[in-house]
């Protein structure tokens, strides 16, 4: 929540701002000089909480409130005033203006009218998410809900009770879906010679697939046309009971082959099409796979073309269930959770290796496993050689690796590589961002730094540096601050520097506040520390 002090008196400015532990209660702290300033800062960030005087150069409080009453309704105003005049309380009150209170006061009273209106506002945050303003977001976002409900059931993150709650949640009548086949679509690599279109299109393209899957498929009534996270059109026929397996499958196999030869027609391109086998509710993650794998056979059969899926007999089956495998490996490795990535280089690629029976079939495994390794570290844009270090040698001759054990010890290493380069290099952006604050407070020392200033300065969020800078530092932004600010002045005293001098070069415009914090922090004034040199 912001707090926002205007005040004009600069000894009990810095005190609201300074002295009291807003951020520990939770609150970020701006300040302005006069409501002229106030005013042009509430059209870069909006405050929650304005704690001001009334009387101000250039604008006076009163005029502040009225305008920012007009403005917006929802800001919380305490006036902090050290006159007692009906007038004024009262036109203080017409301007929304919630608490009216007279100095001298103690901090404790401060805090608990800013606390009191903190409440308020979070009431009204409150009602701004009743139930009226719920149930209108949930029939906006209903169509969206149900997509992502109908993916979660093809990808197979459902379990059976999930499908059948959430599908009464969503008012979908599941009795449809008694047969069902997953079909996926996906545009053609473009050819050396198309000149319309480039690689960085592909995005547009499957985006006009999909909408002439929606406008030519609509009609029948039959197919849901959903994106997976890959950019793949998924096209999920049901069938209620009106056809029987063989008929249904024609059905779809035509309009598919229909939707292929449209696209073709409209965008001058082609696109492909595999198409999974007939299934209940409960196996369309299966026929959806089989859809993939059925698509990715178009490398053998050309383009422009749809392909059923078929089952074939290929002796071992290498990479069961790959593409989930494949994201969790790519997952562990880039967030650099380097326990899970050898668990899943160790029970599902080790188990893989030690069932090949003869030497191609250890090539063939291991050419597989470096390939999605060098893909995964060049999705990253991080240079192969320096991540994987002596051990890329083995890339470029597999046939080095001579058994089983050491194709495993060569890929724990990689892992172990890979998971540490990562770190680092989340380590290395924290550790930059660190230095250019460090660099900040040291060259701009005799300013009023605040953690908004610094986060304007350096383009981020507020509350992102002060928990980036506890969790790095193990203390508050306000606290280092501070500590630097008094070490400096303490320094500057003892080389013989005048009181007035080392407050201005600390960031302290008034004399009698460097003096009063100085005292606090050290126990001795900054004359003592300077005679005692």
């Amino acid at each position: 929540m912001i707090l926002f002090v205007v005040e004009d008196e600069p000894r009990f400015r810095n005190h609201l701002v300074h002295s009291i532990g807003w951020e520990e209660l939770g609150y970020q702290v701006m300040a302005a000089e006069n409501g002229a300033e106030a005013l042009r800062l509430m059209s870069r960030v909006k405050p929650d909480i304005v704690l001001m005087d009334i009387q101000m150069p250039e604008m006076d409080g009163l005029t502040l409130a009225a305008e920012m009453h007009r403005l917006d309704r929802s800001i919380r105003t305490i006036i902090i005033s050290g006159h007692d005049n009906f007038t004024y309380a009262q036109t203080a009150m017409e301007h929304g203006i919630s608490k009216y209170l007279l100095k001298p006061l103690p901090d404790q009273e401060i805090i608990a009218a800013v606390q009191e209106a903190a409440a308020l506002v979070k009431q009204e945050w409150e009602h701004k998410h009743n139930h009226e303003s719920l149930e209108r977001r949930w029939t906006e976002h209903l169509p969206k809900l149900k997509a992502d409900f109908q993916l979660n059931v093809i990808t197979g993150i459902y379990s059976d009770w999930e499908i059948q709650k959430r599908s009464q949640d969503l008012d979908i009548d599941l009795s449809r879906f008694r047969r069902n086949i997953i079909a996926v679509a996906q545009m053609d690599p473009l050819s050396d010679t198309e000149t319309r279109f480039s690689g960085k299109d592909r995005c547009l393209l499957q985006f006009s697939l999909r909408c002439i899957a929606n406008e030519l498929l609509e009609e029948e009534g039959c197919c849901e046309v959903l994106e997976d996270s890959d950019g793949n059109t998924i096209l999920w026929f049901a069938d209620e009971g009106g056809l029987d397996e063989a008929g249904f499958f024609h059905k779809v196999n035509s309009l598919v082959a229909r939707l292929i030869t449209v696209v073709k027609e409209v965008l001058k391109l082609t696109a492909s099409a595999g198409i999974g086998s007939c299934t209940p509710l409960e196996g369309t993650p299966e026929s959806c796979r089989q859809a993939k794998l059925a698509l990715a056979e178009r490398v053998l059969y050309g383009h422009d073309i749809v392909i059923p899926y078929t089952e074939k007999d290929s002796g071992s089956k290498l990479w069961p269930d790959g593409q989930h495998l494949l994201k969790s490996l790519e997952a562990a490795l880039v967030t650099g959770d380097q326990t899970n990535a050898i668990e899943l280089i160790e029970q599902w690629i080790d188990p893989q290796i030690s069932l090949c029976s003869t030497v191609e079939q250890f090539q063939e495994s291991l050419l597989s496993v470096a390939t999605l390794i060098i893909r995964i570290i060049q999705s990253q844009g991080w240079p192969v050689t320096e991540v994987t270090g002596e051990d890329f040698g083995y890339f470029l001759d597999l046939k080095q690796l001579q058994t089983k054990e050491q194709a495993l010890q060569w890929l724990v290493r990689l892992v172990r590589s890979i998971t540490g380069y990562a770190g680092r290099q989340r380590s290395s952006g924290r550790d930059h961002l660190l230095k250019k604050i460090y660099d900040m407070v040291e060259q701009e020392l005799d300013q009023d730094l605040t953690l908004n200033s610094v986060a304007d300065s350096l383009f981020i969020n507020p509350s992102y540096l002060s928990r980036l800078f506890k969790q790095e530092t193990g203390k508050a932004f306000s606290s280092y601050i501070l500590e630097y600010k008094m070490e400096k002045a303490k320094e500057l005293l003892l080389a013989g520097c005048k009181v007035h001098d080392a407050a201005r070069m600390t960031g302290f415009k008034e004399d009698s506040y460097f003096i009063r914090v100085f005292r606090k922090y050290w126990g001795t004034t900054p004359g003592e520390m300077r005679a005692g040199n």
